[in-house]
């Protein structure tokens, strides 16, 4: 069965973007209550002058970052938080991606059964009222379209594989112990060095691991015939370092390792398939290896670790790159003009988290921010950045919060 990955990056994506606040400078307050924009341009007319829009209490109904002050069209300058309290009634989602309306106000969907883990389409993911999910294959589940998707009675459920007609091809070695599996022995190999490098014996969760049955059925793995193509063990108690035999699963896309306690340094991943990397909240050391440029990667996320040296020029490849979150270490040097590929109105970036870092020099070389959507870069927590053009000076002033503070 093959992932959508499209999907799994936008279900993945959420906890990430829920986590960030990212605001916008607050702008003069020289509008009244009957500024009008009808264009979403943060300007508007008050049937006798131009006036600024007040986002006062700007409700945005469709997270694109526009909203709706009860008067006017307004910029939503916060990202809400997981903490947002439930709504307690008539909270109506429209979308299937956990967030509704109540009649007055932006609500969450508060689930009839605590827990529950409810997939709208179909893609492995879901929303259990507090968080995206995943969902796990059930006793039950009945596949009426041989999709390999089926209902089980209350939520979206994976079909398991029947083995009956379709036997493994291949045999691994795990531990003396010849098992049945479609992976081969370089593949077995990878995972068995992942557990034994990050102390598997004491994973909150390592279900099946080393045992004598298919690492394809071990906790966090999903394969696709002979390749691992999916490794989730987010928050899971791992601990030391990452293996360099991770690069031998080549079908690997789906790489999910954060808030664990990993150290050391990245591993080069440069022969698999990622494009989905999420190793945030960790320990990890040394620098950032330019290889992981060459990927098609749609998500990045080493964020809070302490990563040193510059960030790779070859970044500005990754032109199919959303997310690409790098705050919180201690990166160093200037922003590559590479990047400045990922910018404008065309390009798919969302979000570029380089916060809290060692960064410094000028930022004429990614320009292309100003033709962005405002919003998308958080660059505050820096040492001193510069900028010599005046209009994007201006622009960096109005749209990214604190952006020369380390000049001070």
């Amino acid at each position: 069965m093959q992932l959508n990955k499209y999907s799994v990056i936008k279900s993945l994506a959420i906890p990430l973007l829920l986590s960030l606040v990212v605001s916008t400078p607050s702008f003069a307050q020289n509008s009244s209550p009957s500024c009008v924009d009808t264009d979403g341009d943060g300007w508007g007319w008050t049937g006798t002058e131009t006036c600024r829009v007040l986002p006062i209490t700007c409700i945005d109904s469709d997270g694109d970052g526009w909203g709706w002050d009860g008067a006017s069209t307004c910029r939503f300058t916060e990202i809400p938080t997981p903490q947002r309290p439930f709504s307690t009634q008539f909270c109506t989602d429209t979308d299937g991606d956990g967030w509704g309306w109540d009649g007055t106000d932006t609500c969450m969907i508060d689930q009839t059964v605590a827990g529950t883990c409810i997939d709208t389409d179909g893609d492995g993911w879901g929303w259990n009222g507090e968080s995206s999910c995943f969902i796990d294959t059930q006793s039950g589940c009945i596949d009426t379209d041989g999709d390999g998707w089926g209902w089980n009675g209350y939520q979206t459920c994976r079909v398991s594989v029947d083995t009956t007609d379709q036997e493994p091809t291949n045999s691994c070695l795990i531990n003396g112990a010849s098992v049945n599996t479609d992976l081969s022995q370089p593949r077995c190999d990878a995972l068995l060095d992942l557990y034994t490098s990050t102390d598997g014996n004491n994973w909150d969760n390592n279900d099946q691991w080393t045992t004598a049955s298919d690492p394809c059925t071990w906790f966090g793995i999903t394969c696709n015939n002979d390749e691992v193509i999916y490794v989730d063990l987010r928050n899971n108690g791992l601990t030391g370092s990452l293996p360099a035999s991770i690069n031998q699963l080549q079908g690997l896309s789906v790489l999910v390792l954060d808030e664990n306690n990993l150290s050391g340094p990245l591993p080069d991943v440069s022969a698999t398939s990622i494009t989905f990397m999420d190793l945030g909240f960790n320990q990890l050391t040394g620098s950032i290896p330019a290889s992981l440029g060459n990927l098609q990667l749609e998500l990045l996320n080493l964020r809070h670790n302490q990563l040193t040296g510059p960030i790779p020029a070859t970044f500005g490849s990754l032109s199919l790159v959303n997310i690409l979150l790098l705050n919180d270490n201690q990166l160093s040097g200037s922003i590559p003009a590479e990047l400045n590929n990922l910018l404008g109105d065309s390009r798919r970036l969302d979000l570029l988290g380089l916060q809290n870092n060692l960064l410094s020099g000028s930022l004429d070389g990614i320009s292309n921010l100003q033709n962005h959507r405002p919003g998308i870069a958080t660059l505050e927590g820096n040492l001193c950045f510069t900028a010599t053009d005046p209009e994007f000076t201006s622009w960096l002033n109005e749209f990214v919060r604190d952006w020369d503070d380390g000049c001070f």
